[in-house]
């Protein structure tokens, strides 16, 4: 199966699905934590890769594609391993992060002949973000493409 043409293809800003605004690459994020104030920082710059770094947490930390609440939970879940009950707060002081939806559809052609048509609805962010929803599957359709 090969591309054959491309429809219509529209760039429309766009919220997340559940209109809570979802942190991206060039966010700059204010991190408090609760009556530990060496763990607290401002004005972290979330990376190009999305990855945000804590002291005392070994590896990395994915802050794009969350909320400021999921990323608070997620710090938390990394300092349980020194801290219980650990309280976080997550605030964005900046946002540099655009998300916007590709809207459109591929015309595809079978090995048999036959045309499929797939429609895209991708939700995306600008530069290098999160996927925050999927394209349909193929789906078949009457050959009134004009594809033979």
């Amino acid at each position: 199966m090969k591309p054959i043409l491309v429809l219509l293809f529209l760039i429309v800003p766009v919220q997340a699905q559940d209109d809570r605004y979802r942190i991206g690459p060039g966010d700059v994020l204010d991190i408090r934590v609760y009556n530990r104030p060496q763990l607290s920082r401002e004005a972290v710059r979330v990376e190009g890769n999305g990855m945000i770094r804590m002291p005392l947490v070994e590896n990395d930390i994915q802050a794009a594609c969350l909320t400021e609440g999921e990323l608070a939970k997620e710090i938390s879940t990394r300092y349980a391993r020194y801290y219980k009950n650990l309280q976080v707060d997550v605030f964005i002081k900046e946002y540099h992060s655009k998300q916007v939806a590709v809207i459109g559809a591929e015309a595809l052609q079978d090995d048999d002949g036959g045309a499929r048509i797939r429609p895209r609805f991708d939700f995306d962010r600008v530069a290098g973000g999160c996927l925050l929803a999927r394209p349909p599957p193929l789906r078949s359709a009457p050959n009134r493409l004009g594809v033979d």
